[in-house]
């Protein structure tokens, strides 16, 4: 099978595969995970699409085994990454987006002719990011004309809640591809369950090599002293969506000899350190600090706490439809994880983690102590959070989840093919 990606990749120097980023906390780490799952089992048979926004200064940067790359017209940037299109007016918006929708659609239209005159018997399949309906044209398109089945990489929920008027209207029209696509890929089953109908497959973030081993070289977690310190840990943005007021609030909430320590930045960075000083004992704020030393501090930790508040409705569509990588680099380090129920968690990973029904600081502080007071409790939670380690060495590689979504496209492109031959329709 030739797989066509249509997005907005961009490659860096610093890895052996064209990632997006060196960082883990990358805007477009998703597209990454994805493209190098899909390099894993299709190389030489994957041609990624970008906007020329994002393309390279040198075209050796794009140099990478088995991948093919080409870069859309610059046009293409408003839609890739969420810009708002220039010019005032409404026609002039909509001259803009007809540019995109053409621009995409032709080229795709070109490689899928291009591909089927060398080797008319391959399987083929096109890949697009978000359901939007400039990118989404010339899939629908060739699988109206080509019978060559699509799918859209949906990294959350189509529809935002803060959303109005005309954009709204638009946001729903957008919805057309999801209609007509022949499955989803995604981090947030909840996202494919309500706005679309068709099979989808989970991704999950995928972690380096690098990563792996060294939680593998990392002493287990040891039981925890009754009268010592409890280690509480939080790694990440200092945003509302991420509960970090929430933690603070739990913080004044439990004993002395409970500690919690915050990496990250962001705008409730300020709160933070004002809380430091009131707690300087207890809370120990790092700043913004690399990944590696992030994920050091999980391992060194008792507790980890993964927090988001639903109250709101911003933080009712994160909670909802916003996925995270933080759960798997969680897991891998094989410490205990203390996180809210929330719909956007997968039932994958949601039984490896202390779970409490309620987002409120004394529920939280409860399901801590229980933890850090109870042997029994201490012990379960020691044996969920080896059990998630492993499952995530086991499963969160690029090899991995790329030999589960080829199993997935093939499968779904076999019954694509087969309702071709009856006739079905298109949607």
């Amino acid at each position: 099978m030739r797989v066509l990606y249509i997005g907005r990749a961009c490659p860096s120097k610093h890895t052996s595969y064209p990632t997006f980023s060196g960082h883990s906390l990358a805007d477009n780490k998703a597209e990454n995970a994805l493209i190098e799952s899909l390099l894993g089992c299709y190389a030489g048979r994957l041609t990624v699409f970008s906007a020329a926004a994002y393309a390279p200064a040198s075209e050796r940067e794009w140099t990478a085994e088995g991948l093919e790359v080409q870069t859309l017209d610059s046009g293409v940037k408003a839609l890739c990454v969420g810009h708002r299109r220039s010019g005032s007016g409404v026609l002039s918006k909509c001259f803009s987006l007809f540019r995109e929708a053409y621009t995409v659609t032709r080229r795709v239209i070109a490689w899928i002719r291009c591909a089927r005159r060398q080797n008319p018997t391959q399987a083929f399949a096109i890949i697009v990011f978000t359901p939007h309906l400039a990118l989404s044209l010339g899939a629908l398109l060739g699988k109206l004309f080509y019978r060559v089945p699509f799918f859209i990489f949906l990294v959350a929920a189509p529809v935002r809640p803060e959303a109005s008027g005309l954009r709204r209207l638009w946001d729903h029209f957008s919805l057309l591809p999801l209609r007509c696509c022949d499955g989803a890929i995604t981090y947030v089953p909840r996202a494919a369950q309500d706005y679309t109908r068709k099979p989808f497959f989970q991704l999950l973030y995928t972690l380096t090599e690098k990563d792996m081993a060294a939680a593998r070289a990392a002493k287990p977690t040891k039981p925890l002293d009754p009268c010592g310190l409890v280690r509480l840990a939080y790694t990440g943005a200092l945003v509302e969506r991420t509960g970090v007021l929430l933690m603070l609030e739990t913080m004044r909430l439990l004993p002395a000899r409970y500690t919690l320590t915050i990496c990250g930045n962001g705008e409730l960075a300020g709160q933070v350190r004002r809380a430091q000083q009131e707690m300087p004992d207890r809370l120990h704020y790092r700043g913004a600090v690399t990944n590696q030393e992030a994920m050091r501090a999980q391992r060194e930790a008792d507790i980890l706490l993964s927090l988001r508040p639903t109250e709101g409705k911003d933080n009712a569509y994160y909670a909802t439809y916003a996925a995270s990588g933080k759960l798997t680099e969680y897991l891998l380090s094989g410490v205990p994880v203390v996180a809210n129920r929330i719909p956007a968690i997968p039932e994958e990973l949601a039984c490896f983690l202390e779970l409490t029904q309620e987002c409120a600081p004394q529920a939280v502080a409860d399901a801590i102590q229980r933890i850090a007071t109870e042997p029994a409790a201490h012990v379960e939670a020691l044996e969920r959070a080896a059990a998630g380690q492993r499952y995530i060495i086991e499963h969160a590689t690029i090899q991995a989840q790329g030999r589960l979504l080829a199993a997935f496209l093939a499968r779904v492109h076999t019954k694509a093919d087969r309702r071709s031959h009856q006739g079905d329709s298109m949607c």
